[in-house]
């Protein structure tokens, strides 16, 4: 009779139980804990490399201390998604817990896109560096209500009202958000549907100001050459790697060369 074979965590070097085990690239197995820490989705992790895994969990190391300086300056909750921003810090992020220990941080310009999609056609939509298009956006918590009824005769169930936001994260492609009222299907020009479409007002004005800010940081920001004070600590982190045996001598070569521009 064949023995089991007891697998190991490559990024922690824990045993991995029967259950609870997300495999990646090749059918390695990673354990629940060290998934949960990389913050990614399930769909792009099983795509990934050890190394892969090893340079987010540097970056998620790098995003908890900035999340530690993190200071709400405006926050919105639809379909149970907490969306947060800190603008002095100029960083944003959402999460599905009130109380998050280490959600990913994302920069302004991090938004490709969102669009608000309702039974699979897109009422509106917006992003960095254009305006939003399709109805009107301000105007108070009947202008989108307004653009997107006006005219109907007859009332049709509404089944899905999402906004959909497109992420420029290797590790998150998108993010959909239901903004049903109680999540429950409605007819339109209800007043559950008028309720809905609040919530979804109320998203849309948080990304488009989000936006709005990337926006203009992009054109006060210049742009930086690759063999900076920051490409130098991220050396730092992977020589760290190299020193405890998670990554080889030619995968480090390779990613200084990488940040050096080289």
């Amino acid at each position: 009779m064949a023995l089991f074979k007891r697998e190991y965590c490559p990024l922690c070097g824990k045993k991995l139980g029967m259950f609870g085990t997300v495999r990646i690239q090749d059918g390695i197995g990673v354990c629940m804990n060290c998934y949960s820490a990389l913050d990614m989705d399930f769909s792009i992790a099983k795509f990934q490399s050890v190394m892969n895994l090893n340079e987010r969990l540097v970056r998620m190391i790098e995003n908890q201390k900035e999340f530690r300086s993190f200071s709400t300056t405006r926050e919105v909750k639809v379909g149970g998604m907490y969306f947060r921003e800190d603008c002095r810090m100029g960083r944003w992020y959402v999460s599905y817990e009130k109380n998050p220990q280490n959600p990913t941080l994302y920069r302004y310009d991090e938004i490709a896109d969102f669009r608000l999609v309702e039974d699979g056609d897109t009422i509106t939509s917006g992003g960095l560096g254009r305006a939003v298009v399709g109805g009107a956006l301000f105007g108070g918590t009947g202008a989108i209500v307004g653009a997107v009824t006006g005219g109907k005769v007859s009332k049709k169930i509404i089944n899905t009202l999402n906004v959909v936001i497109t992420l420029k994260d290797t590790c998150r492609n998108s993010v959909t958000v239901s903004c049903l009222h109680m999540g429950q299907p409605c007819k339109s020009g209800s007043a559950s549907y008028n309720l809905s479409m609040h919530n979804a007002q109320t998203l849309l004005d948080f990304l488009n100001a989000i936006c709005a800010r990337g926006a203009s940081l992009n054109v006060q920001t210049p742009v930086t050459s690759p063999n900076t004070p920051r490409a130098v600590d991220e050396i730092l982190k992977y020589k760290e790697l190299l020193d405890k045996g998670i990554i080889n001598e030619q995968q480090f070569e390779a990613k200084k060369k990488e940040l050096l521009g080289m």
